[in-house]
């Protein structure tokens, strides 16, 4: 029997049929799927600096007929057949998949002799413009701990455990999303860790990435369903190609990523740490899991990291070729051209088609890292990292903004802007800001990738500081960011963000986009485009009266660019009932903290409380 790399590399010799099995006990076959629609999206790195930490999710796209039931939600896994009898279909017989010959008539059992694509969830399941077919989107586990909060789970952890090491933290995670893992012990995986952070939110992929990155992995989702660290190897060539698609191969003269030096920089607690020459340097900012370490300590973390990265020069490529779903992201390759064989790795794959499989492998990467800005936690810059310095919690000022309006961000056009913050800073402090805008890409025509560009103002001064993420899946994605800063200016400032695209739009949904911001002795004011719910509580200050009525369920306020609000202005939300505000003859700010929204000024106190669906007024002297 052959092996399925020999199939794959000779596969017009072989009848390819699909399988796909649906959560609930249906099936999917070649019949159900339209000719050559299926699809598989897998990245390593998607930037041009490669960055080590990375998990992303793979992609599995497919189209099916209409006549099929709606998947959205449904788990699914995808295998592949090869017969070298062309008169072989794969049919449901009775609820079991079988074998059926249609020149025979006689049917087989599939056996276990199969490639396995891998398990998937659906996200999106949506028809076609003429209704004949579903353009299915699903996504592997990584999606989860993309998307999940895990701020409880954390707290908690760290209630039960003091100091951990590197690996249990992991392989903790990992039991708690039920994600089985393959066995792997990195340089760093020794290294003892506790809780730095107070908060109420963080993603799992934050500190997942943090742990991959002090290894110099990745974390990628195997065809069996399992969490692997993937180490880049240049000591073993995985695959020579020796065929591809005449004149689709393109490639960069100098290697990429000959790393000389490893940097350490925790601004925050001021400890760094450099081992290697100069050169080309690799650098870590604030890893979240590296607070409160000294510099001995991160000397060590970096002296153990640089051989393993210093190991991962290639040459940056892209090349069509044959599909082989045998390589696996992070693979080291061969090509051979006319001038040079590129060696290189398999950073981002597409593979497209099922009987006329092809693969188009692409690794970005530039000769020299661009400094500072290399590493996972360059990307997210730890926005919660500064409340680990506070001392006196209850000092710390906490706000949360999420965006009332749908947005939506344009190809090519003039940045949008995403939101504005107003506050005040009562004394010395480092202001941390944390972005999380979920959003809908759709590509343009003719692109295979959208390039989303981040802007942030600072009392209407550009910050030089341009976050950009590039997507190669048309479909939901989370923008993150962070930009952290010390204040010393007493007074009120102002906070914008503007986003632009290129190669797609992007649409942000009400509430989706998201922003943090941490400091001690701040008061928001102004403008804030904020949820409330019913059952919020909120603290009014001004010298004025007002009146609030009818508040049933979530409401949301209306963005008003303005610079003040005063007696003759209003603040009105529909959703069931009016809630408005009038008689405010002082400058007011919306706020929320910790749930809790507020309008600020100096004057008297009031407190607006719910009571069968209704709210009141109350003094607080």
């Amino acid at each position: 029997m052959p092996t399925w790399e020999e199939i794959f590399s000779s596969r017009d010799e072989y009848n390819m049929q699909l399988l796909i099995e649906v959560s609930g006990g249906t099936y999917l076959t070649n019949t159900e799927i339209a000719q050559e629609s299926f699809s598989l999206t897998e990245m390593l790195s998607d930037t041009t600096d490669l960055k080590f930490g990375g998990c992303n999710a793979s992609q599995f796209r497919i189209r099916i007929r209409s006549s099929v039931q709606n998947m959205t939600g449904k788990t699914i896994v995808v295998k592949q057949f090869a017969y070298t009898d062309a008169d072989i279909r794969i049919v449901i017989n009775n609820g079991t998949p079988v074998a059926y010959n249609t020149r025979t008539e006689e049917t087989s059992a599939l056996g276990d002799d199969y490639f396995l694509y891998g398990t998937y969830k659906v996200r999106t399941d949506k028809p076609t413009p003429d209704k004949a077919y579903r353009d299915i989107s699903a996504f592997d586990s990584m999606e989860r701990i993309i998307s999940e909060d895990i701020g409880e789970w954390y707290t908690n952890f760290f209630d039960t455990y003091d100091k951990v090491t590197l690996k249990f933290f992991r392989e903790a995670i990992l039991n708690y999303f039920g994600i089985t893992y393959e066995a792997f012990t990195g340089v760093n995986d020794t290294v003892a860790v506790s809780k730095t952070i107070t908060t109420a939110a963080i993603s799992a992929k934050t500190i997942l990435s943090a742990i991959c990155e002090l290894n110099g992995c990745f974390g990628i989702i195997t065809r069996d369903n399992k969490f692997k660290c993937k180490v880049l190897d240049t000591t073993t060539v995985v695959k020579r190609y020796d065929r591809y698609k005449q004149g689709q191969v393109n490639y960069q003269d100098a290697l990429s990523n000959v790393i000389t030096q490893v940097q350490i920089v925790n601004d925050l607690s001021k400890a760094n740490a450099t081992i290697g020459v100069a050169g080309n340097p690799y650098t870590i900012n604030d890893n979240i899991l590296l607070l409160g370490k000294d510099s001995t300590e991160l000397e060590a973390i970096a002296t153990r990291l640089l051989p393993v990265v210093s190991a991962c020069a290639y040459r940056p490529f892209t090349c069509s070729t044959y599909g082989d779903p045998c390589i696996e992201l992070g693979d080291f390759i061969q090509i051979p051209t006319i001038d040079a064989t590129i060696e290189s790795f398999v950073l981002y794959r597409e593979l497209t088609g099922t009987q006329a499989l092809g693969d188009k492998l692409e690794a970005k990467g530039e000769e020299y890292n661009a400094s500072g800005a290399t590493g996972s936690s360059a990307v997210i810059s730890q926005l919660y990292s500064s409340m680990s310095q506070v001392k006196d919690e209850s000092s710390l000022s906490y706000y949360l903004f999420r965006s009332a309006t749908e947005l939506t961000v344009e190809d090519g056009e003039d940045p949008v802007r995403i939101a504005r913050i107003r506050y005040a800073n009562t004394g010395n402090t480092t202001v941390d800001i944390w972005h999380e805008f979920k959003m809908n890409v759709d590509f343009t025509e003719g692109s295979d990738r959208c390039k989303v560009y981040a802007y942030f103002y600072y009392d209407d001064n550009l910050i030089e500081y341009y976050p950009v993420e590039t997507y190669a899946i048309d479909d939901l994605h989370t923008f993150k960011s962070n930009y952290a800063f010390f204040e010393n200016q007493s007074g009120y400032h102002t906070w914008e963000v503007f986003l632009a695209t290129e190669g797609g739009d992007a649409t942000i949904d009400i509430g989706d986009a998201g922003i943090t911001l941490h400091g001690q002795g701040l008061l928001t004011k102004g403008d804030w485009d904020g949820l409330i719910e019913a059952s919020d509580i909120i603290e009014v200050t001004f010298g004025g009266a007002f009146n609030v009525t009818g508040i049933e369920e979530d409401v949301s306020f209306n963005y008003r660019d303005v610079e003040a609000i005063d007696a003759s202005d209003a603040i009105t939300a529909t959703f069931g009932g009016a809630f408005v505000i009038s008689g405010i003859t002082e400058d007011i700010g919306i706020i929320m903290q910790k749930d809790i929204y507020s309008l600020i000024s100096e004057n008297g106190t009031y407190r607006i409380v719910s009571e069968d669906g209704q709210y009141s007024v109350e003094s607080e002297e």
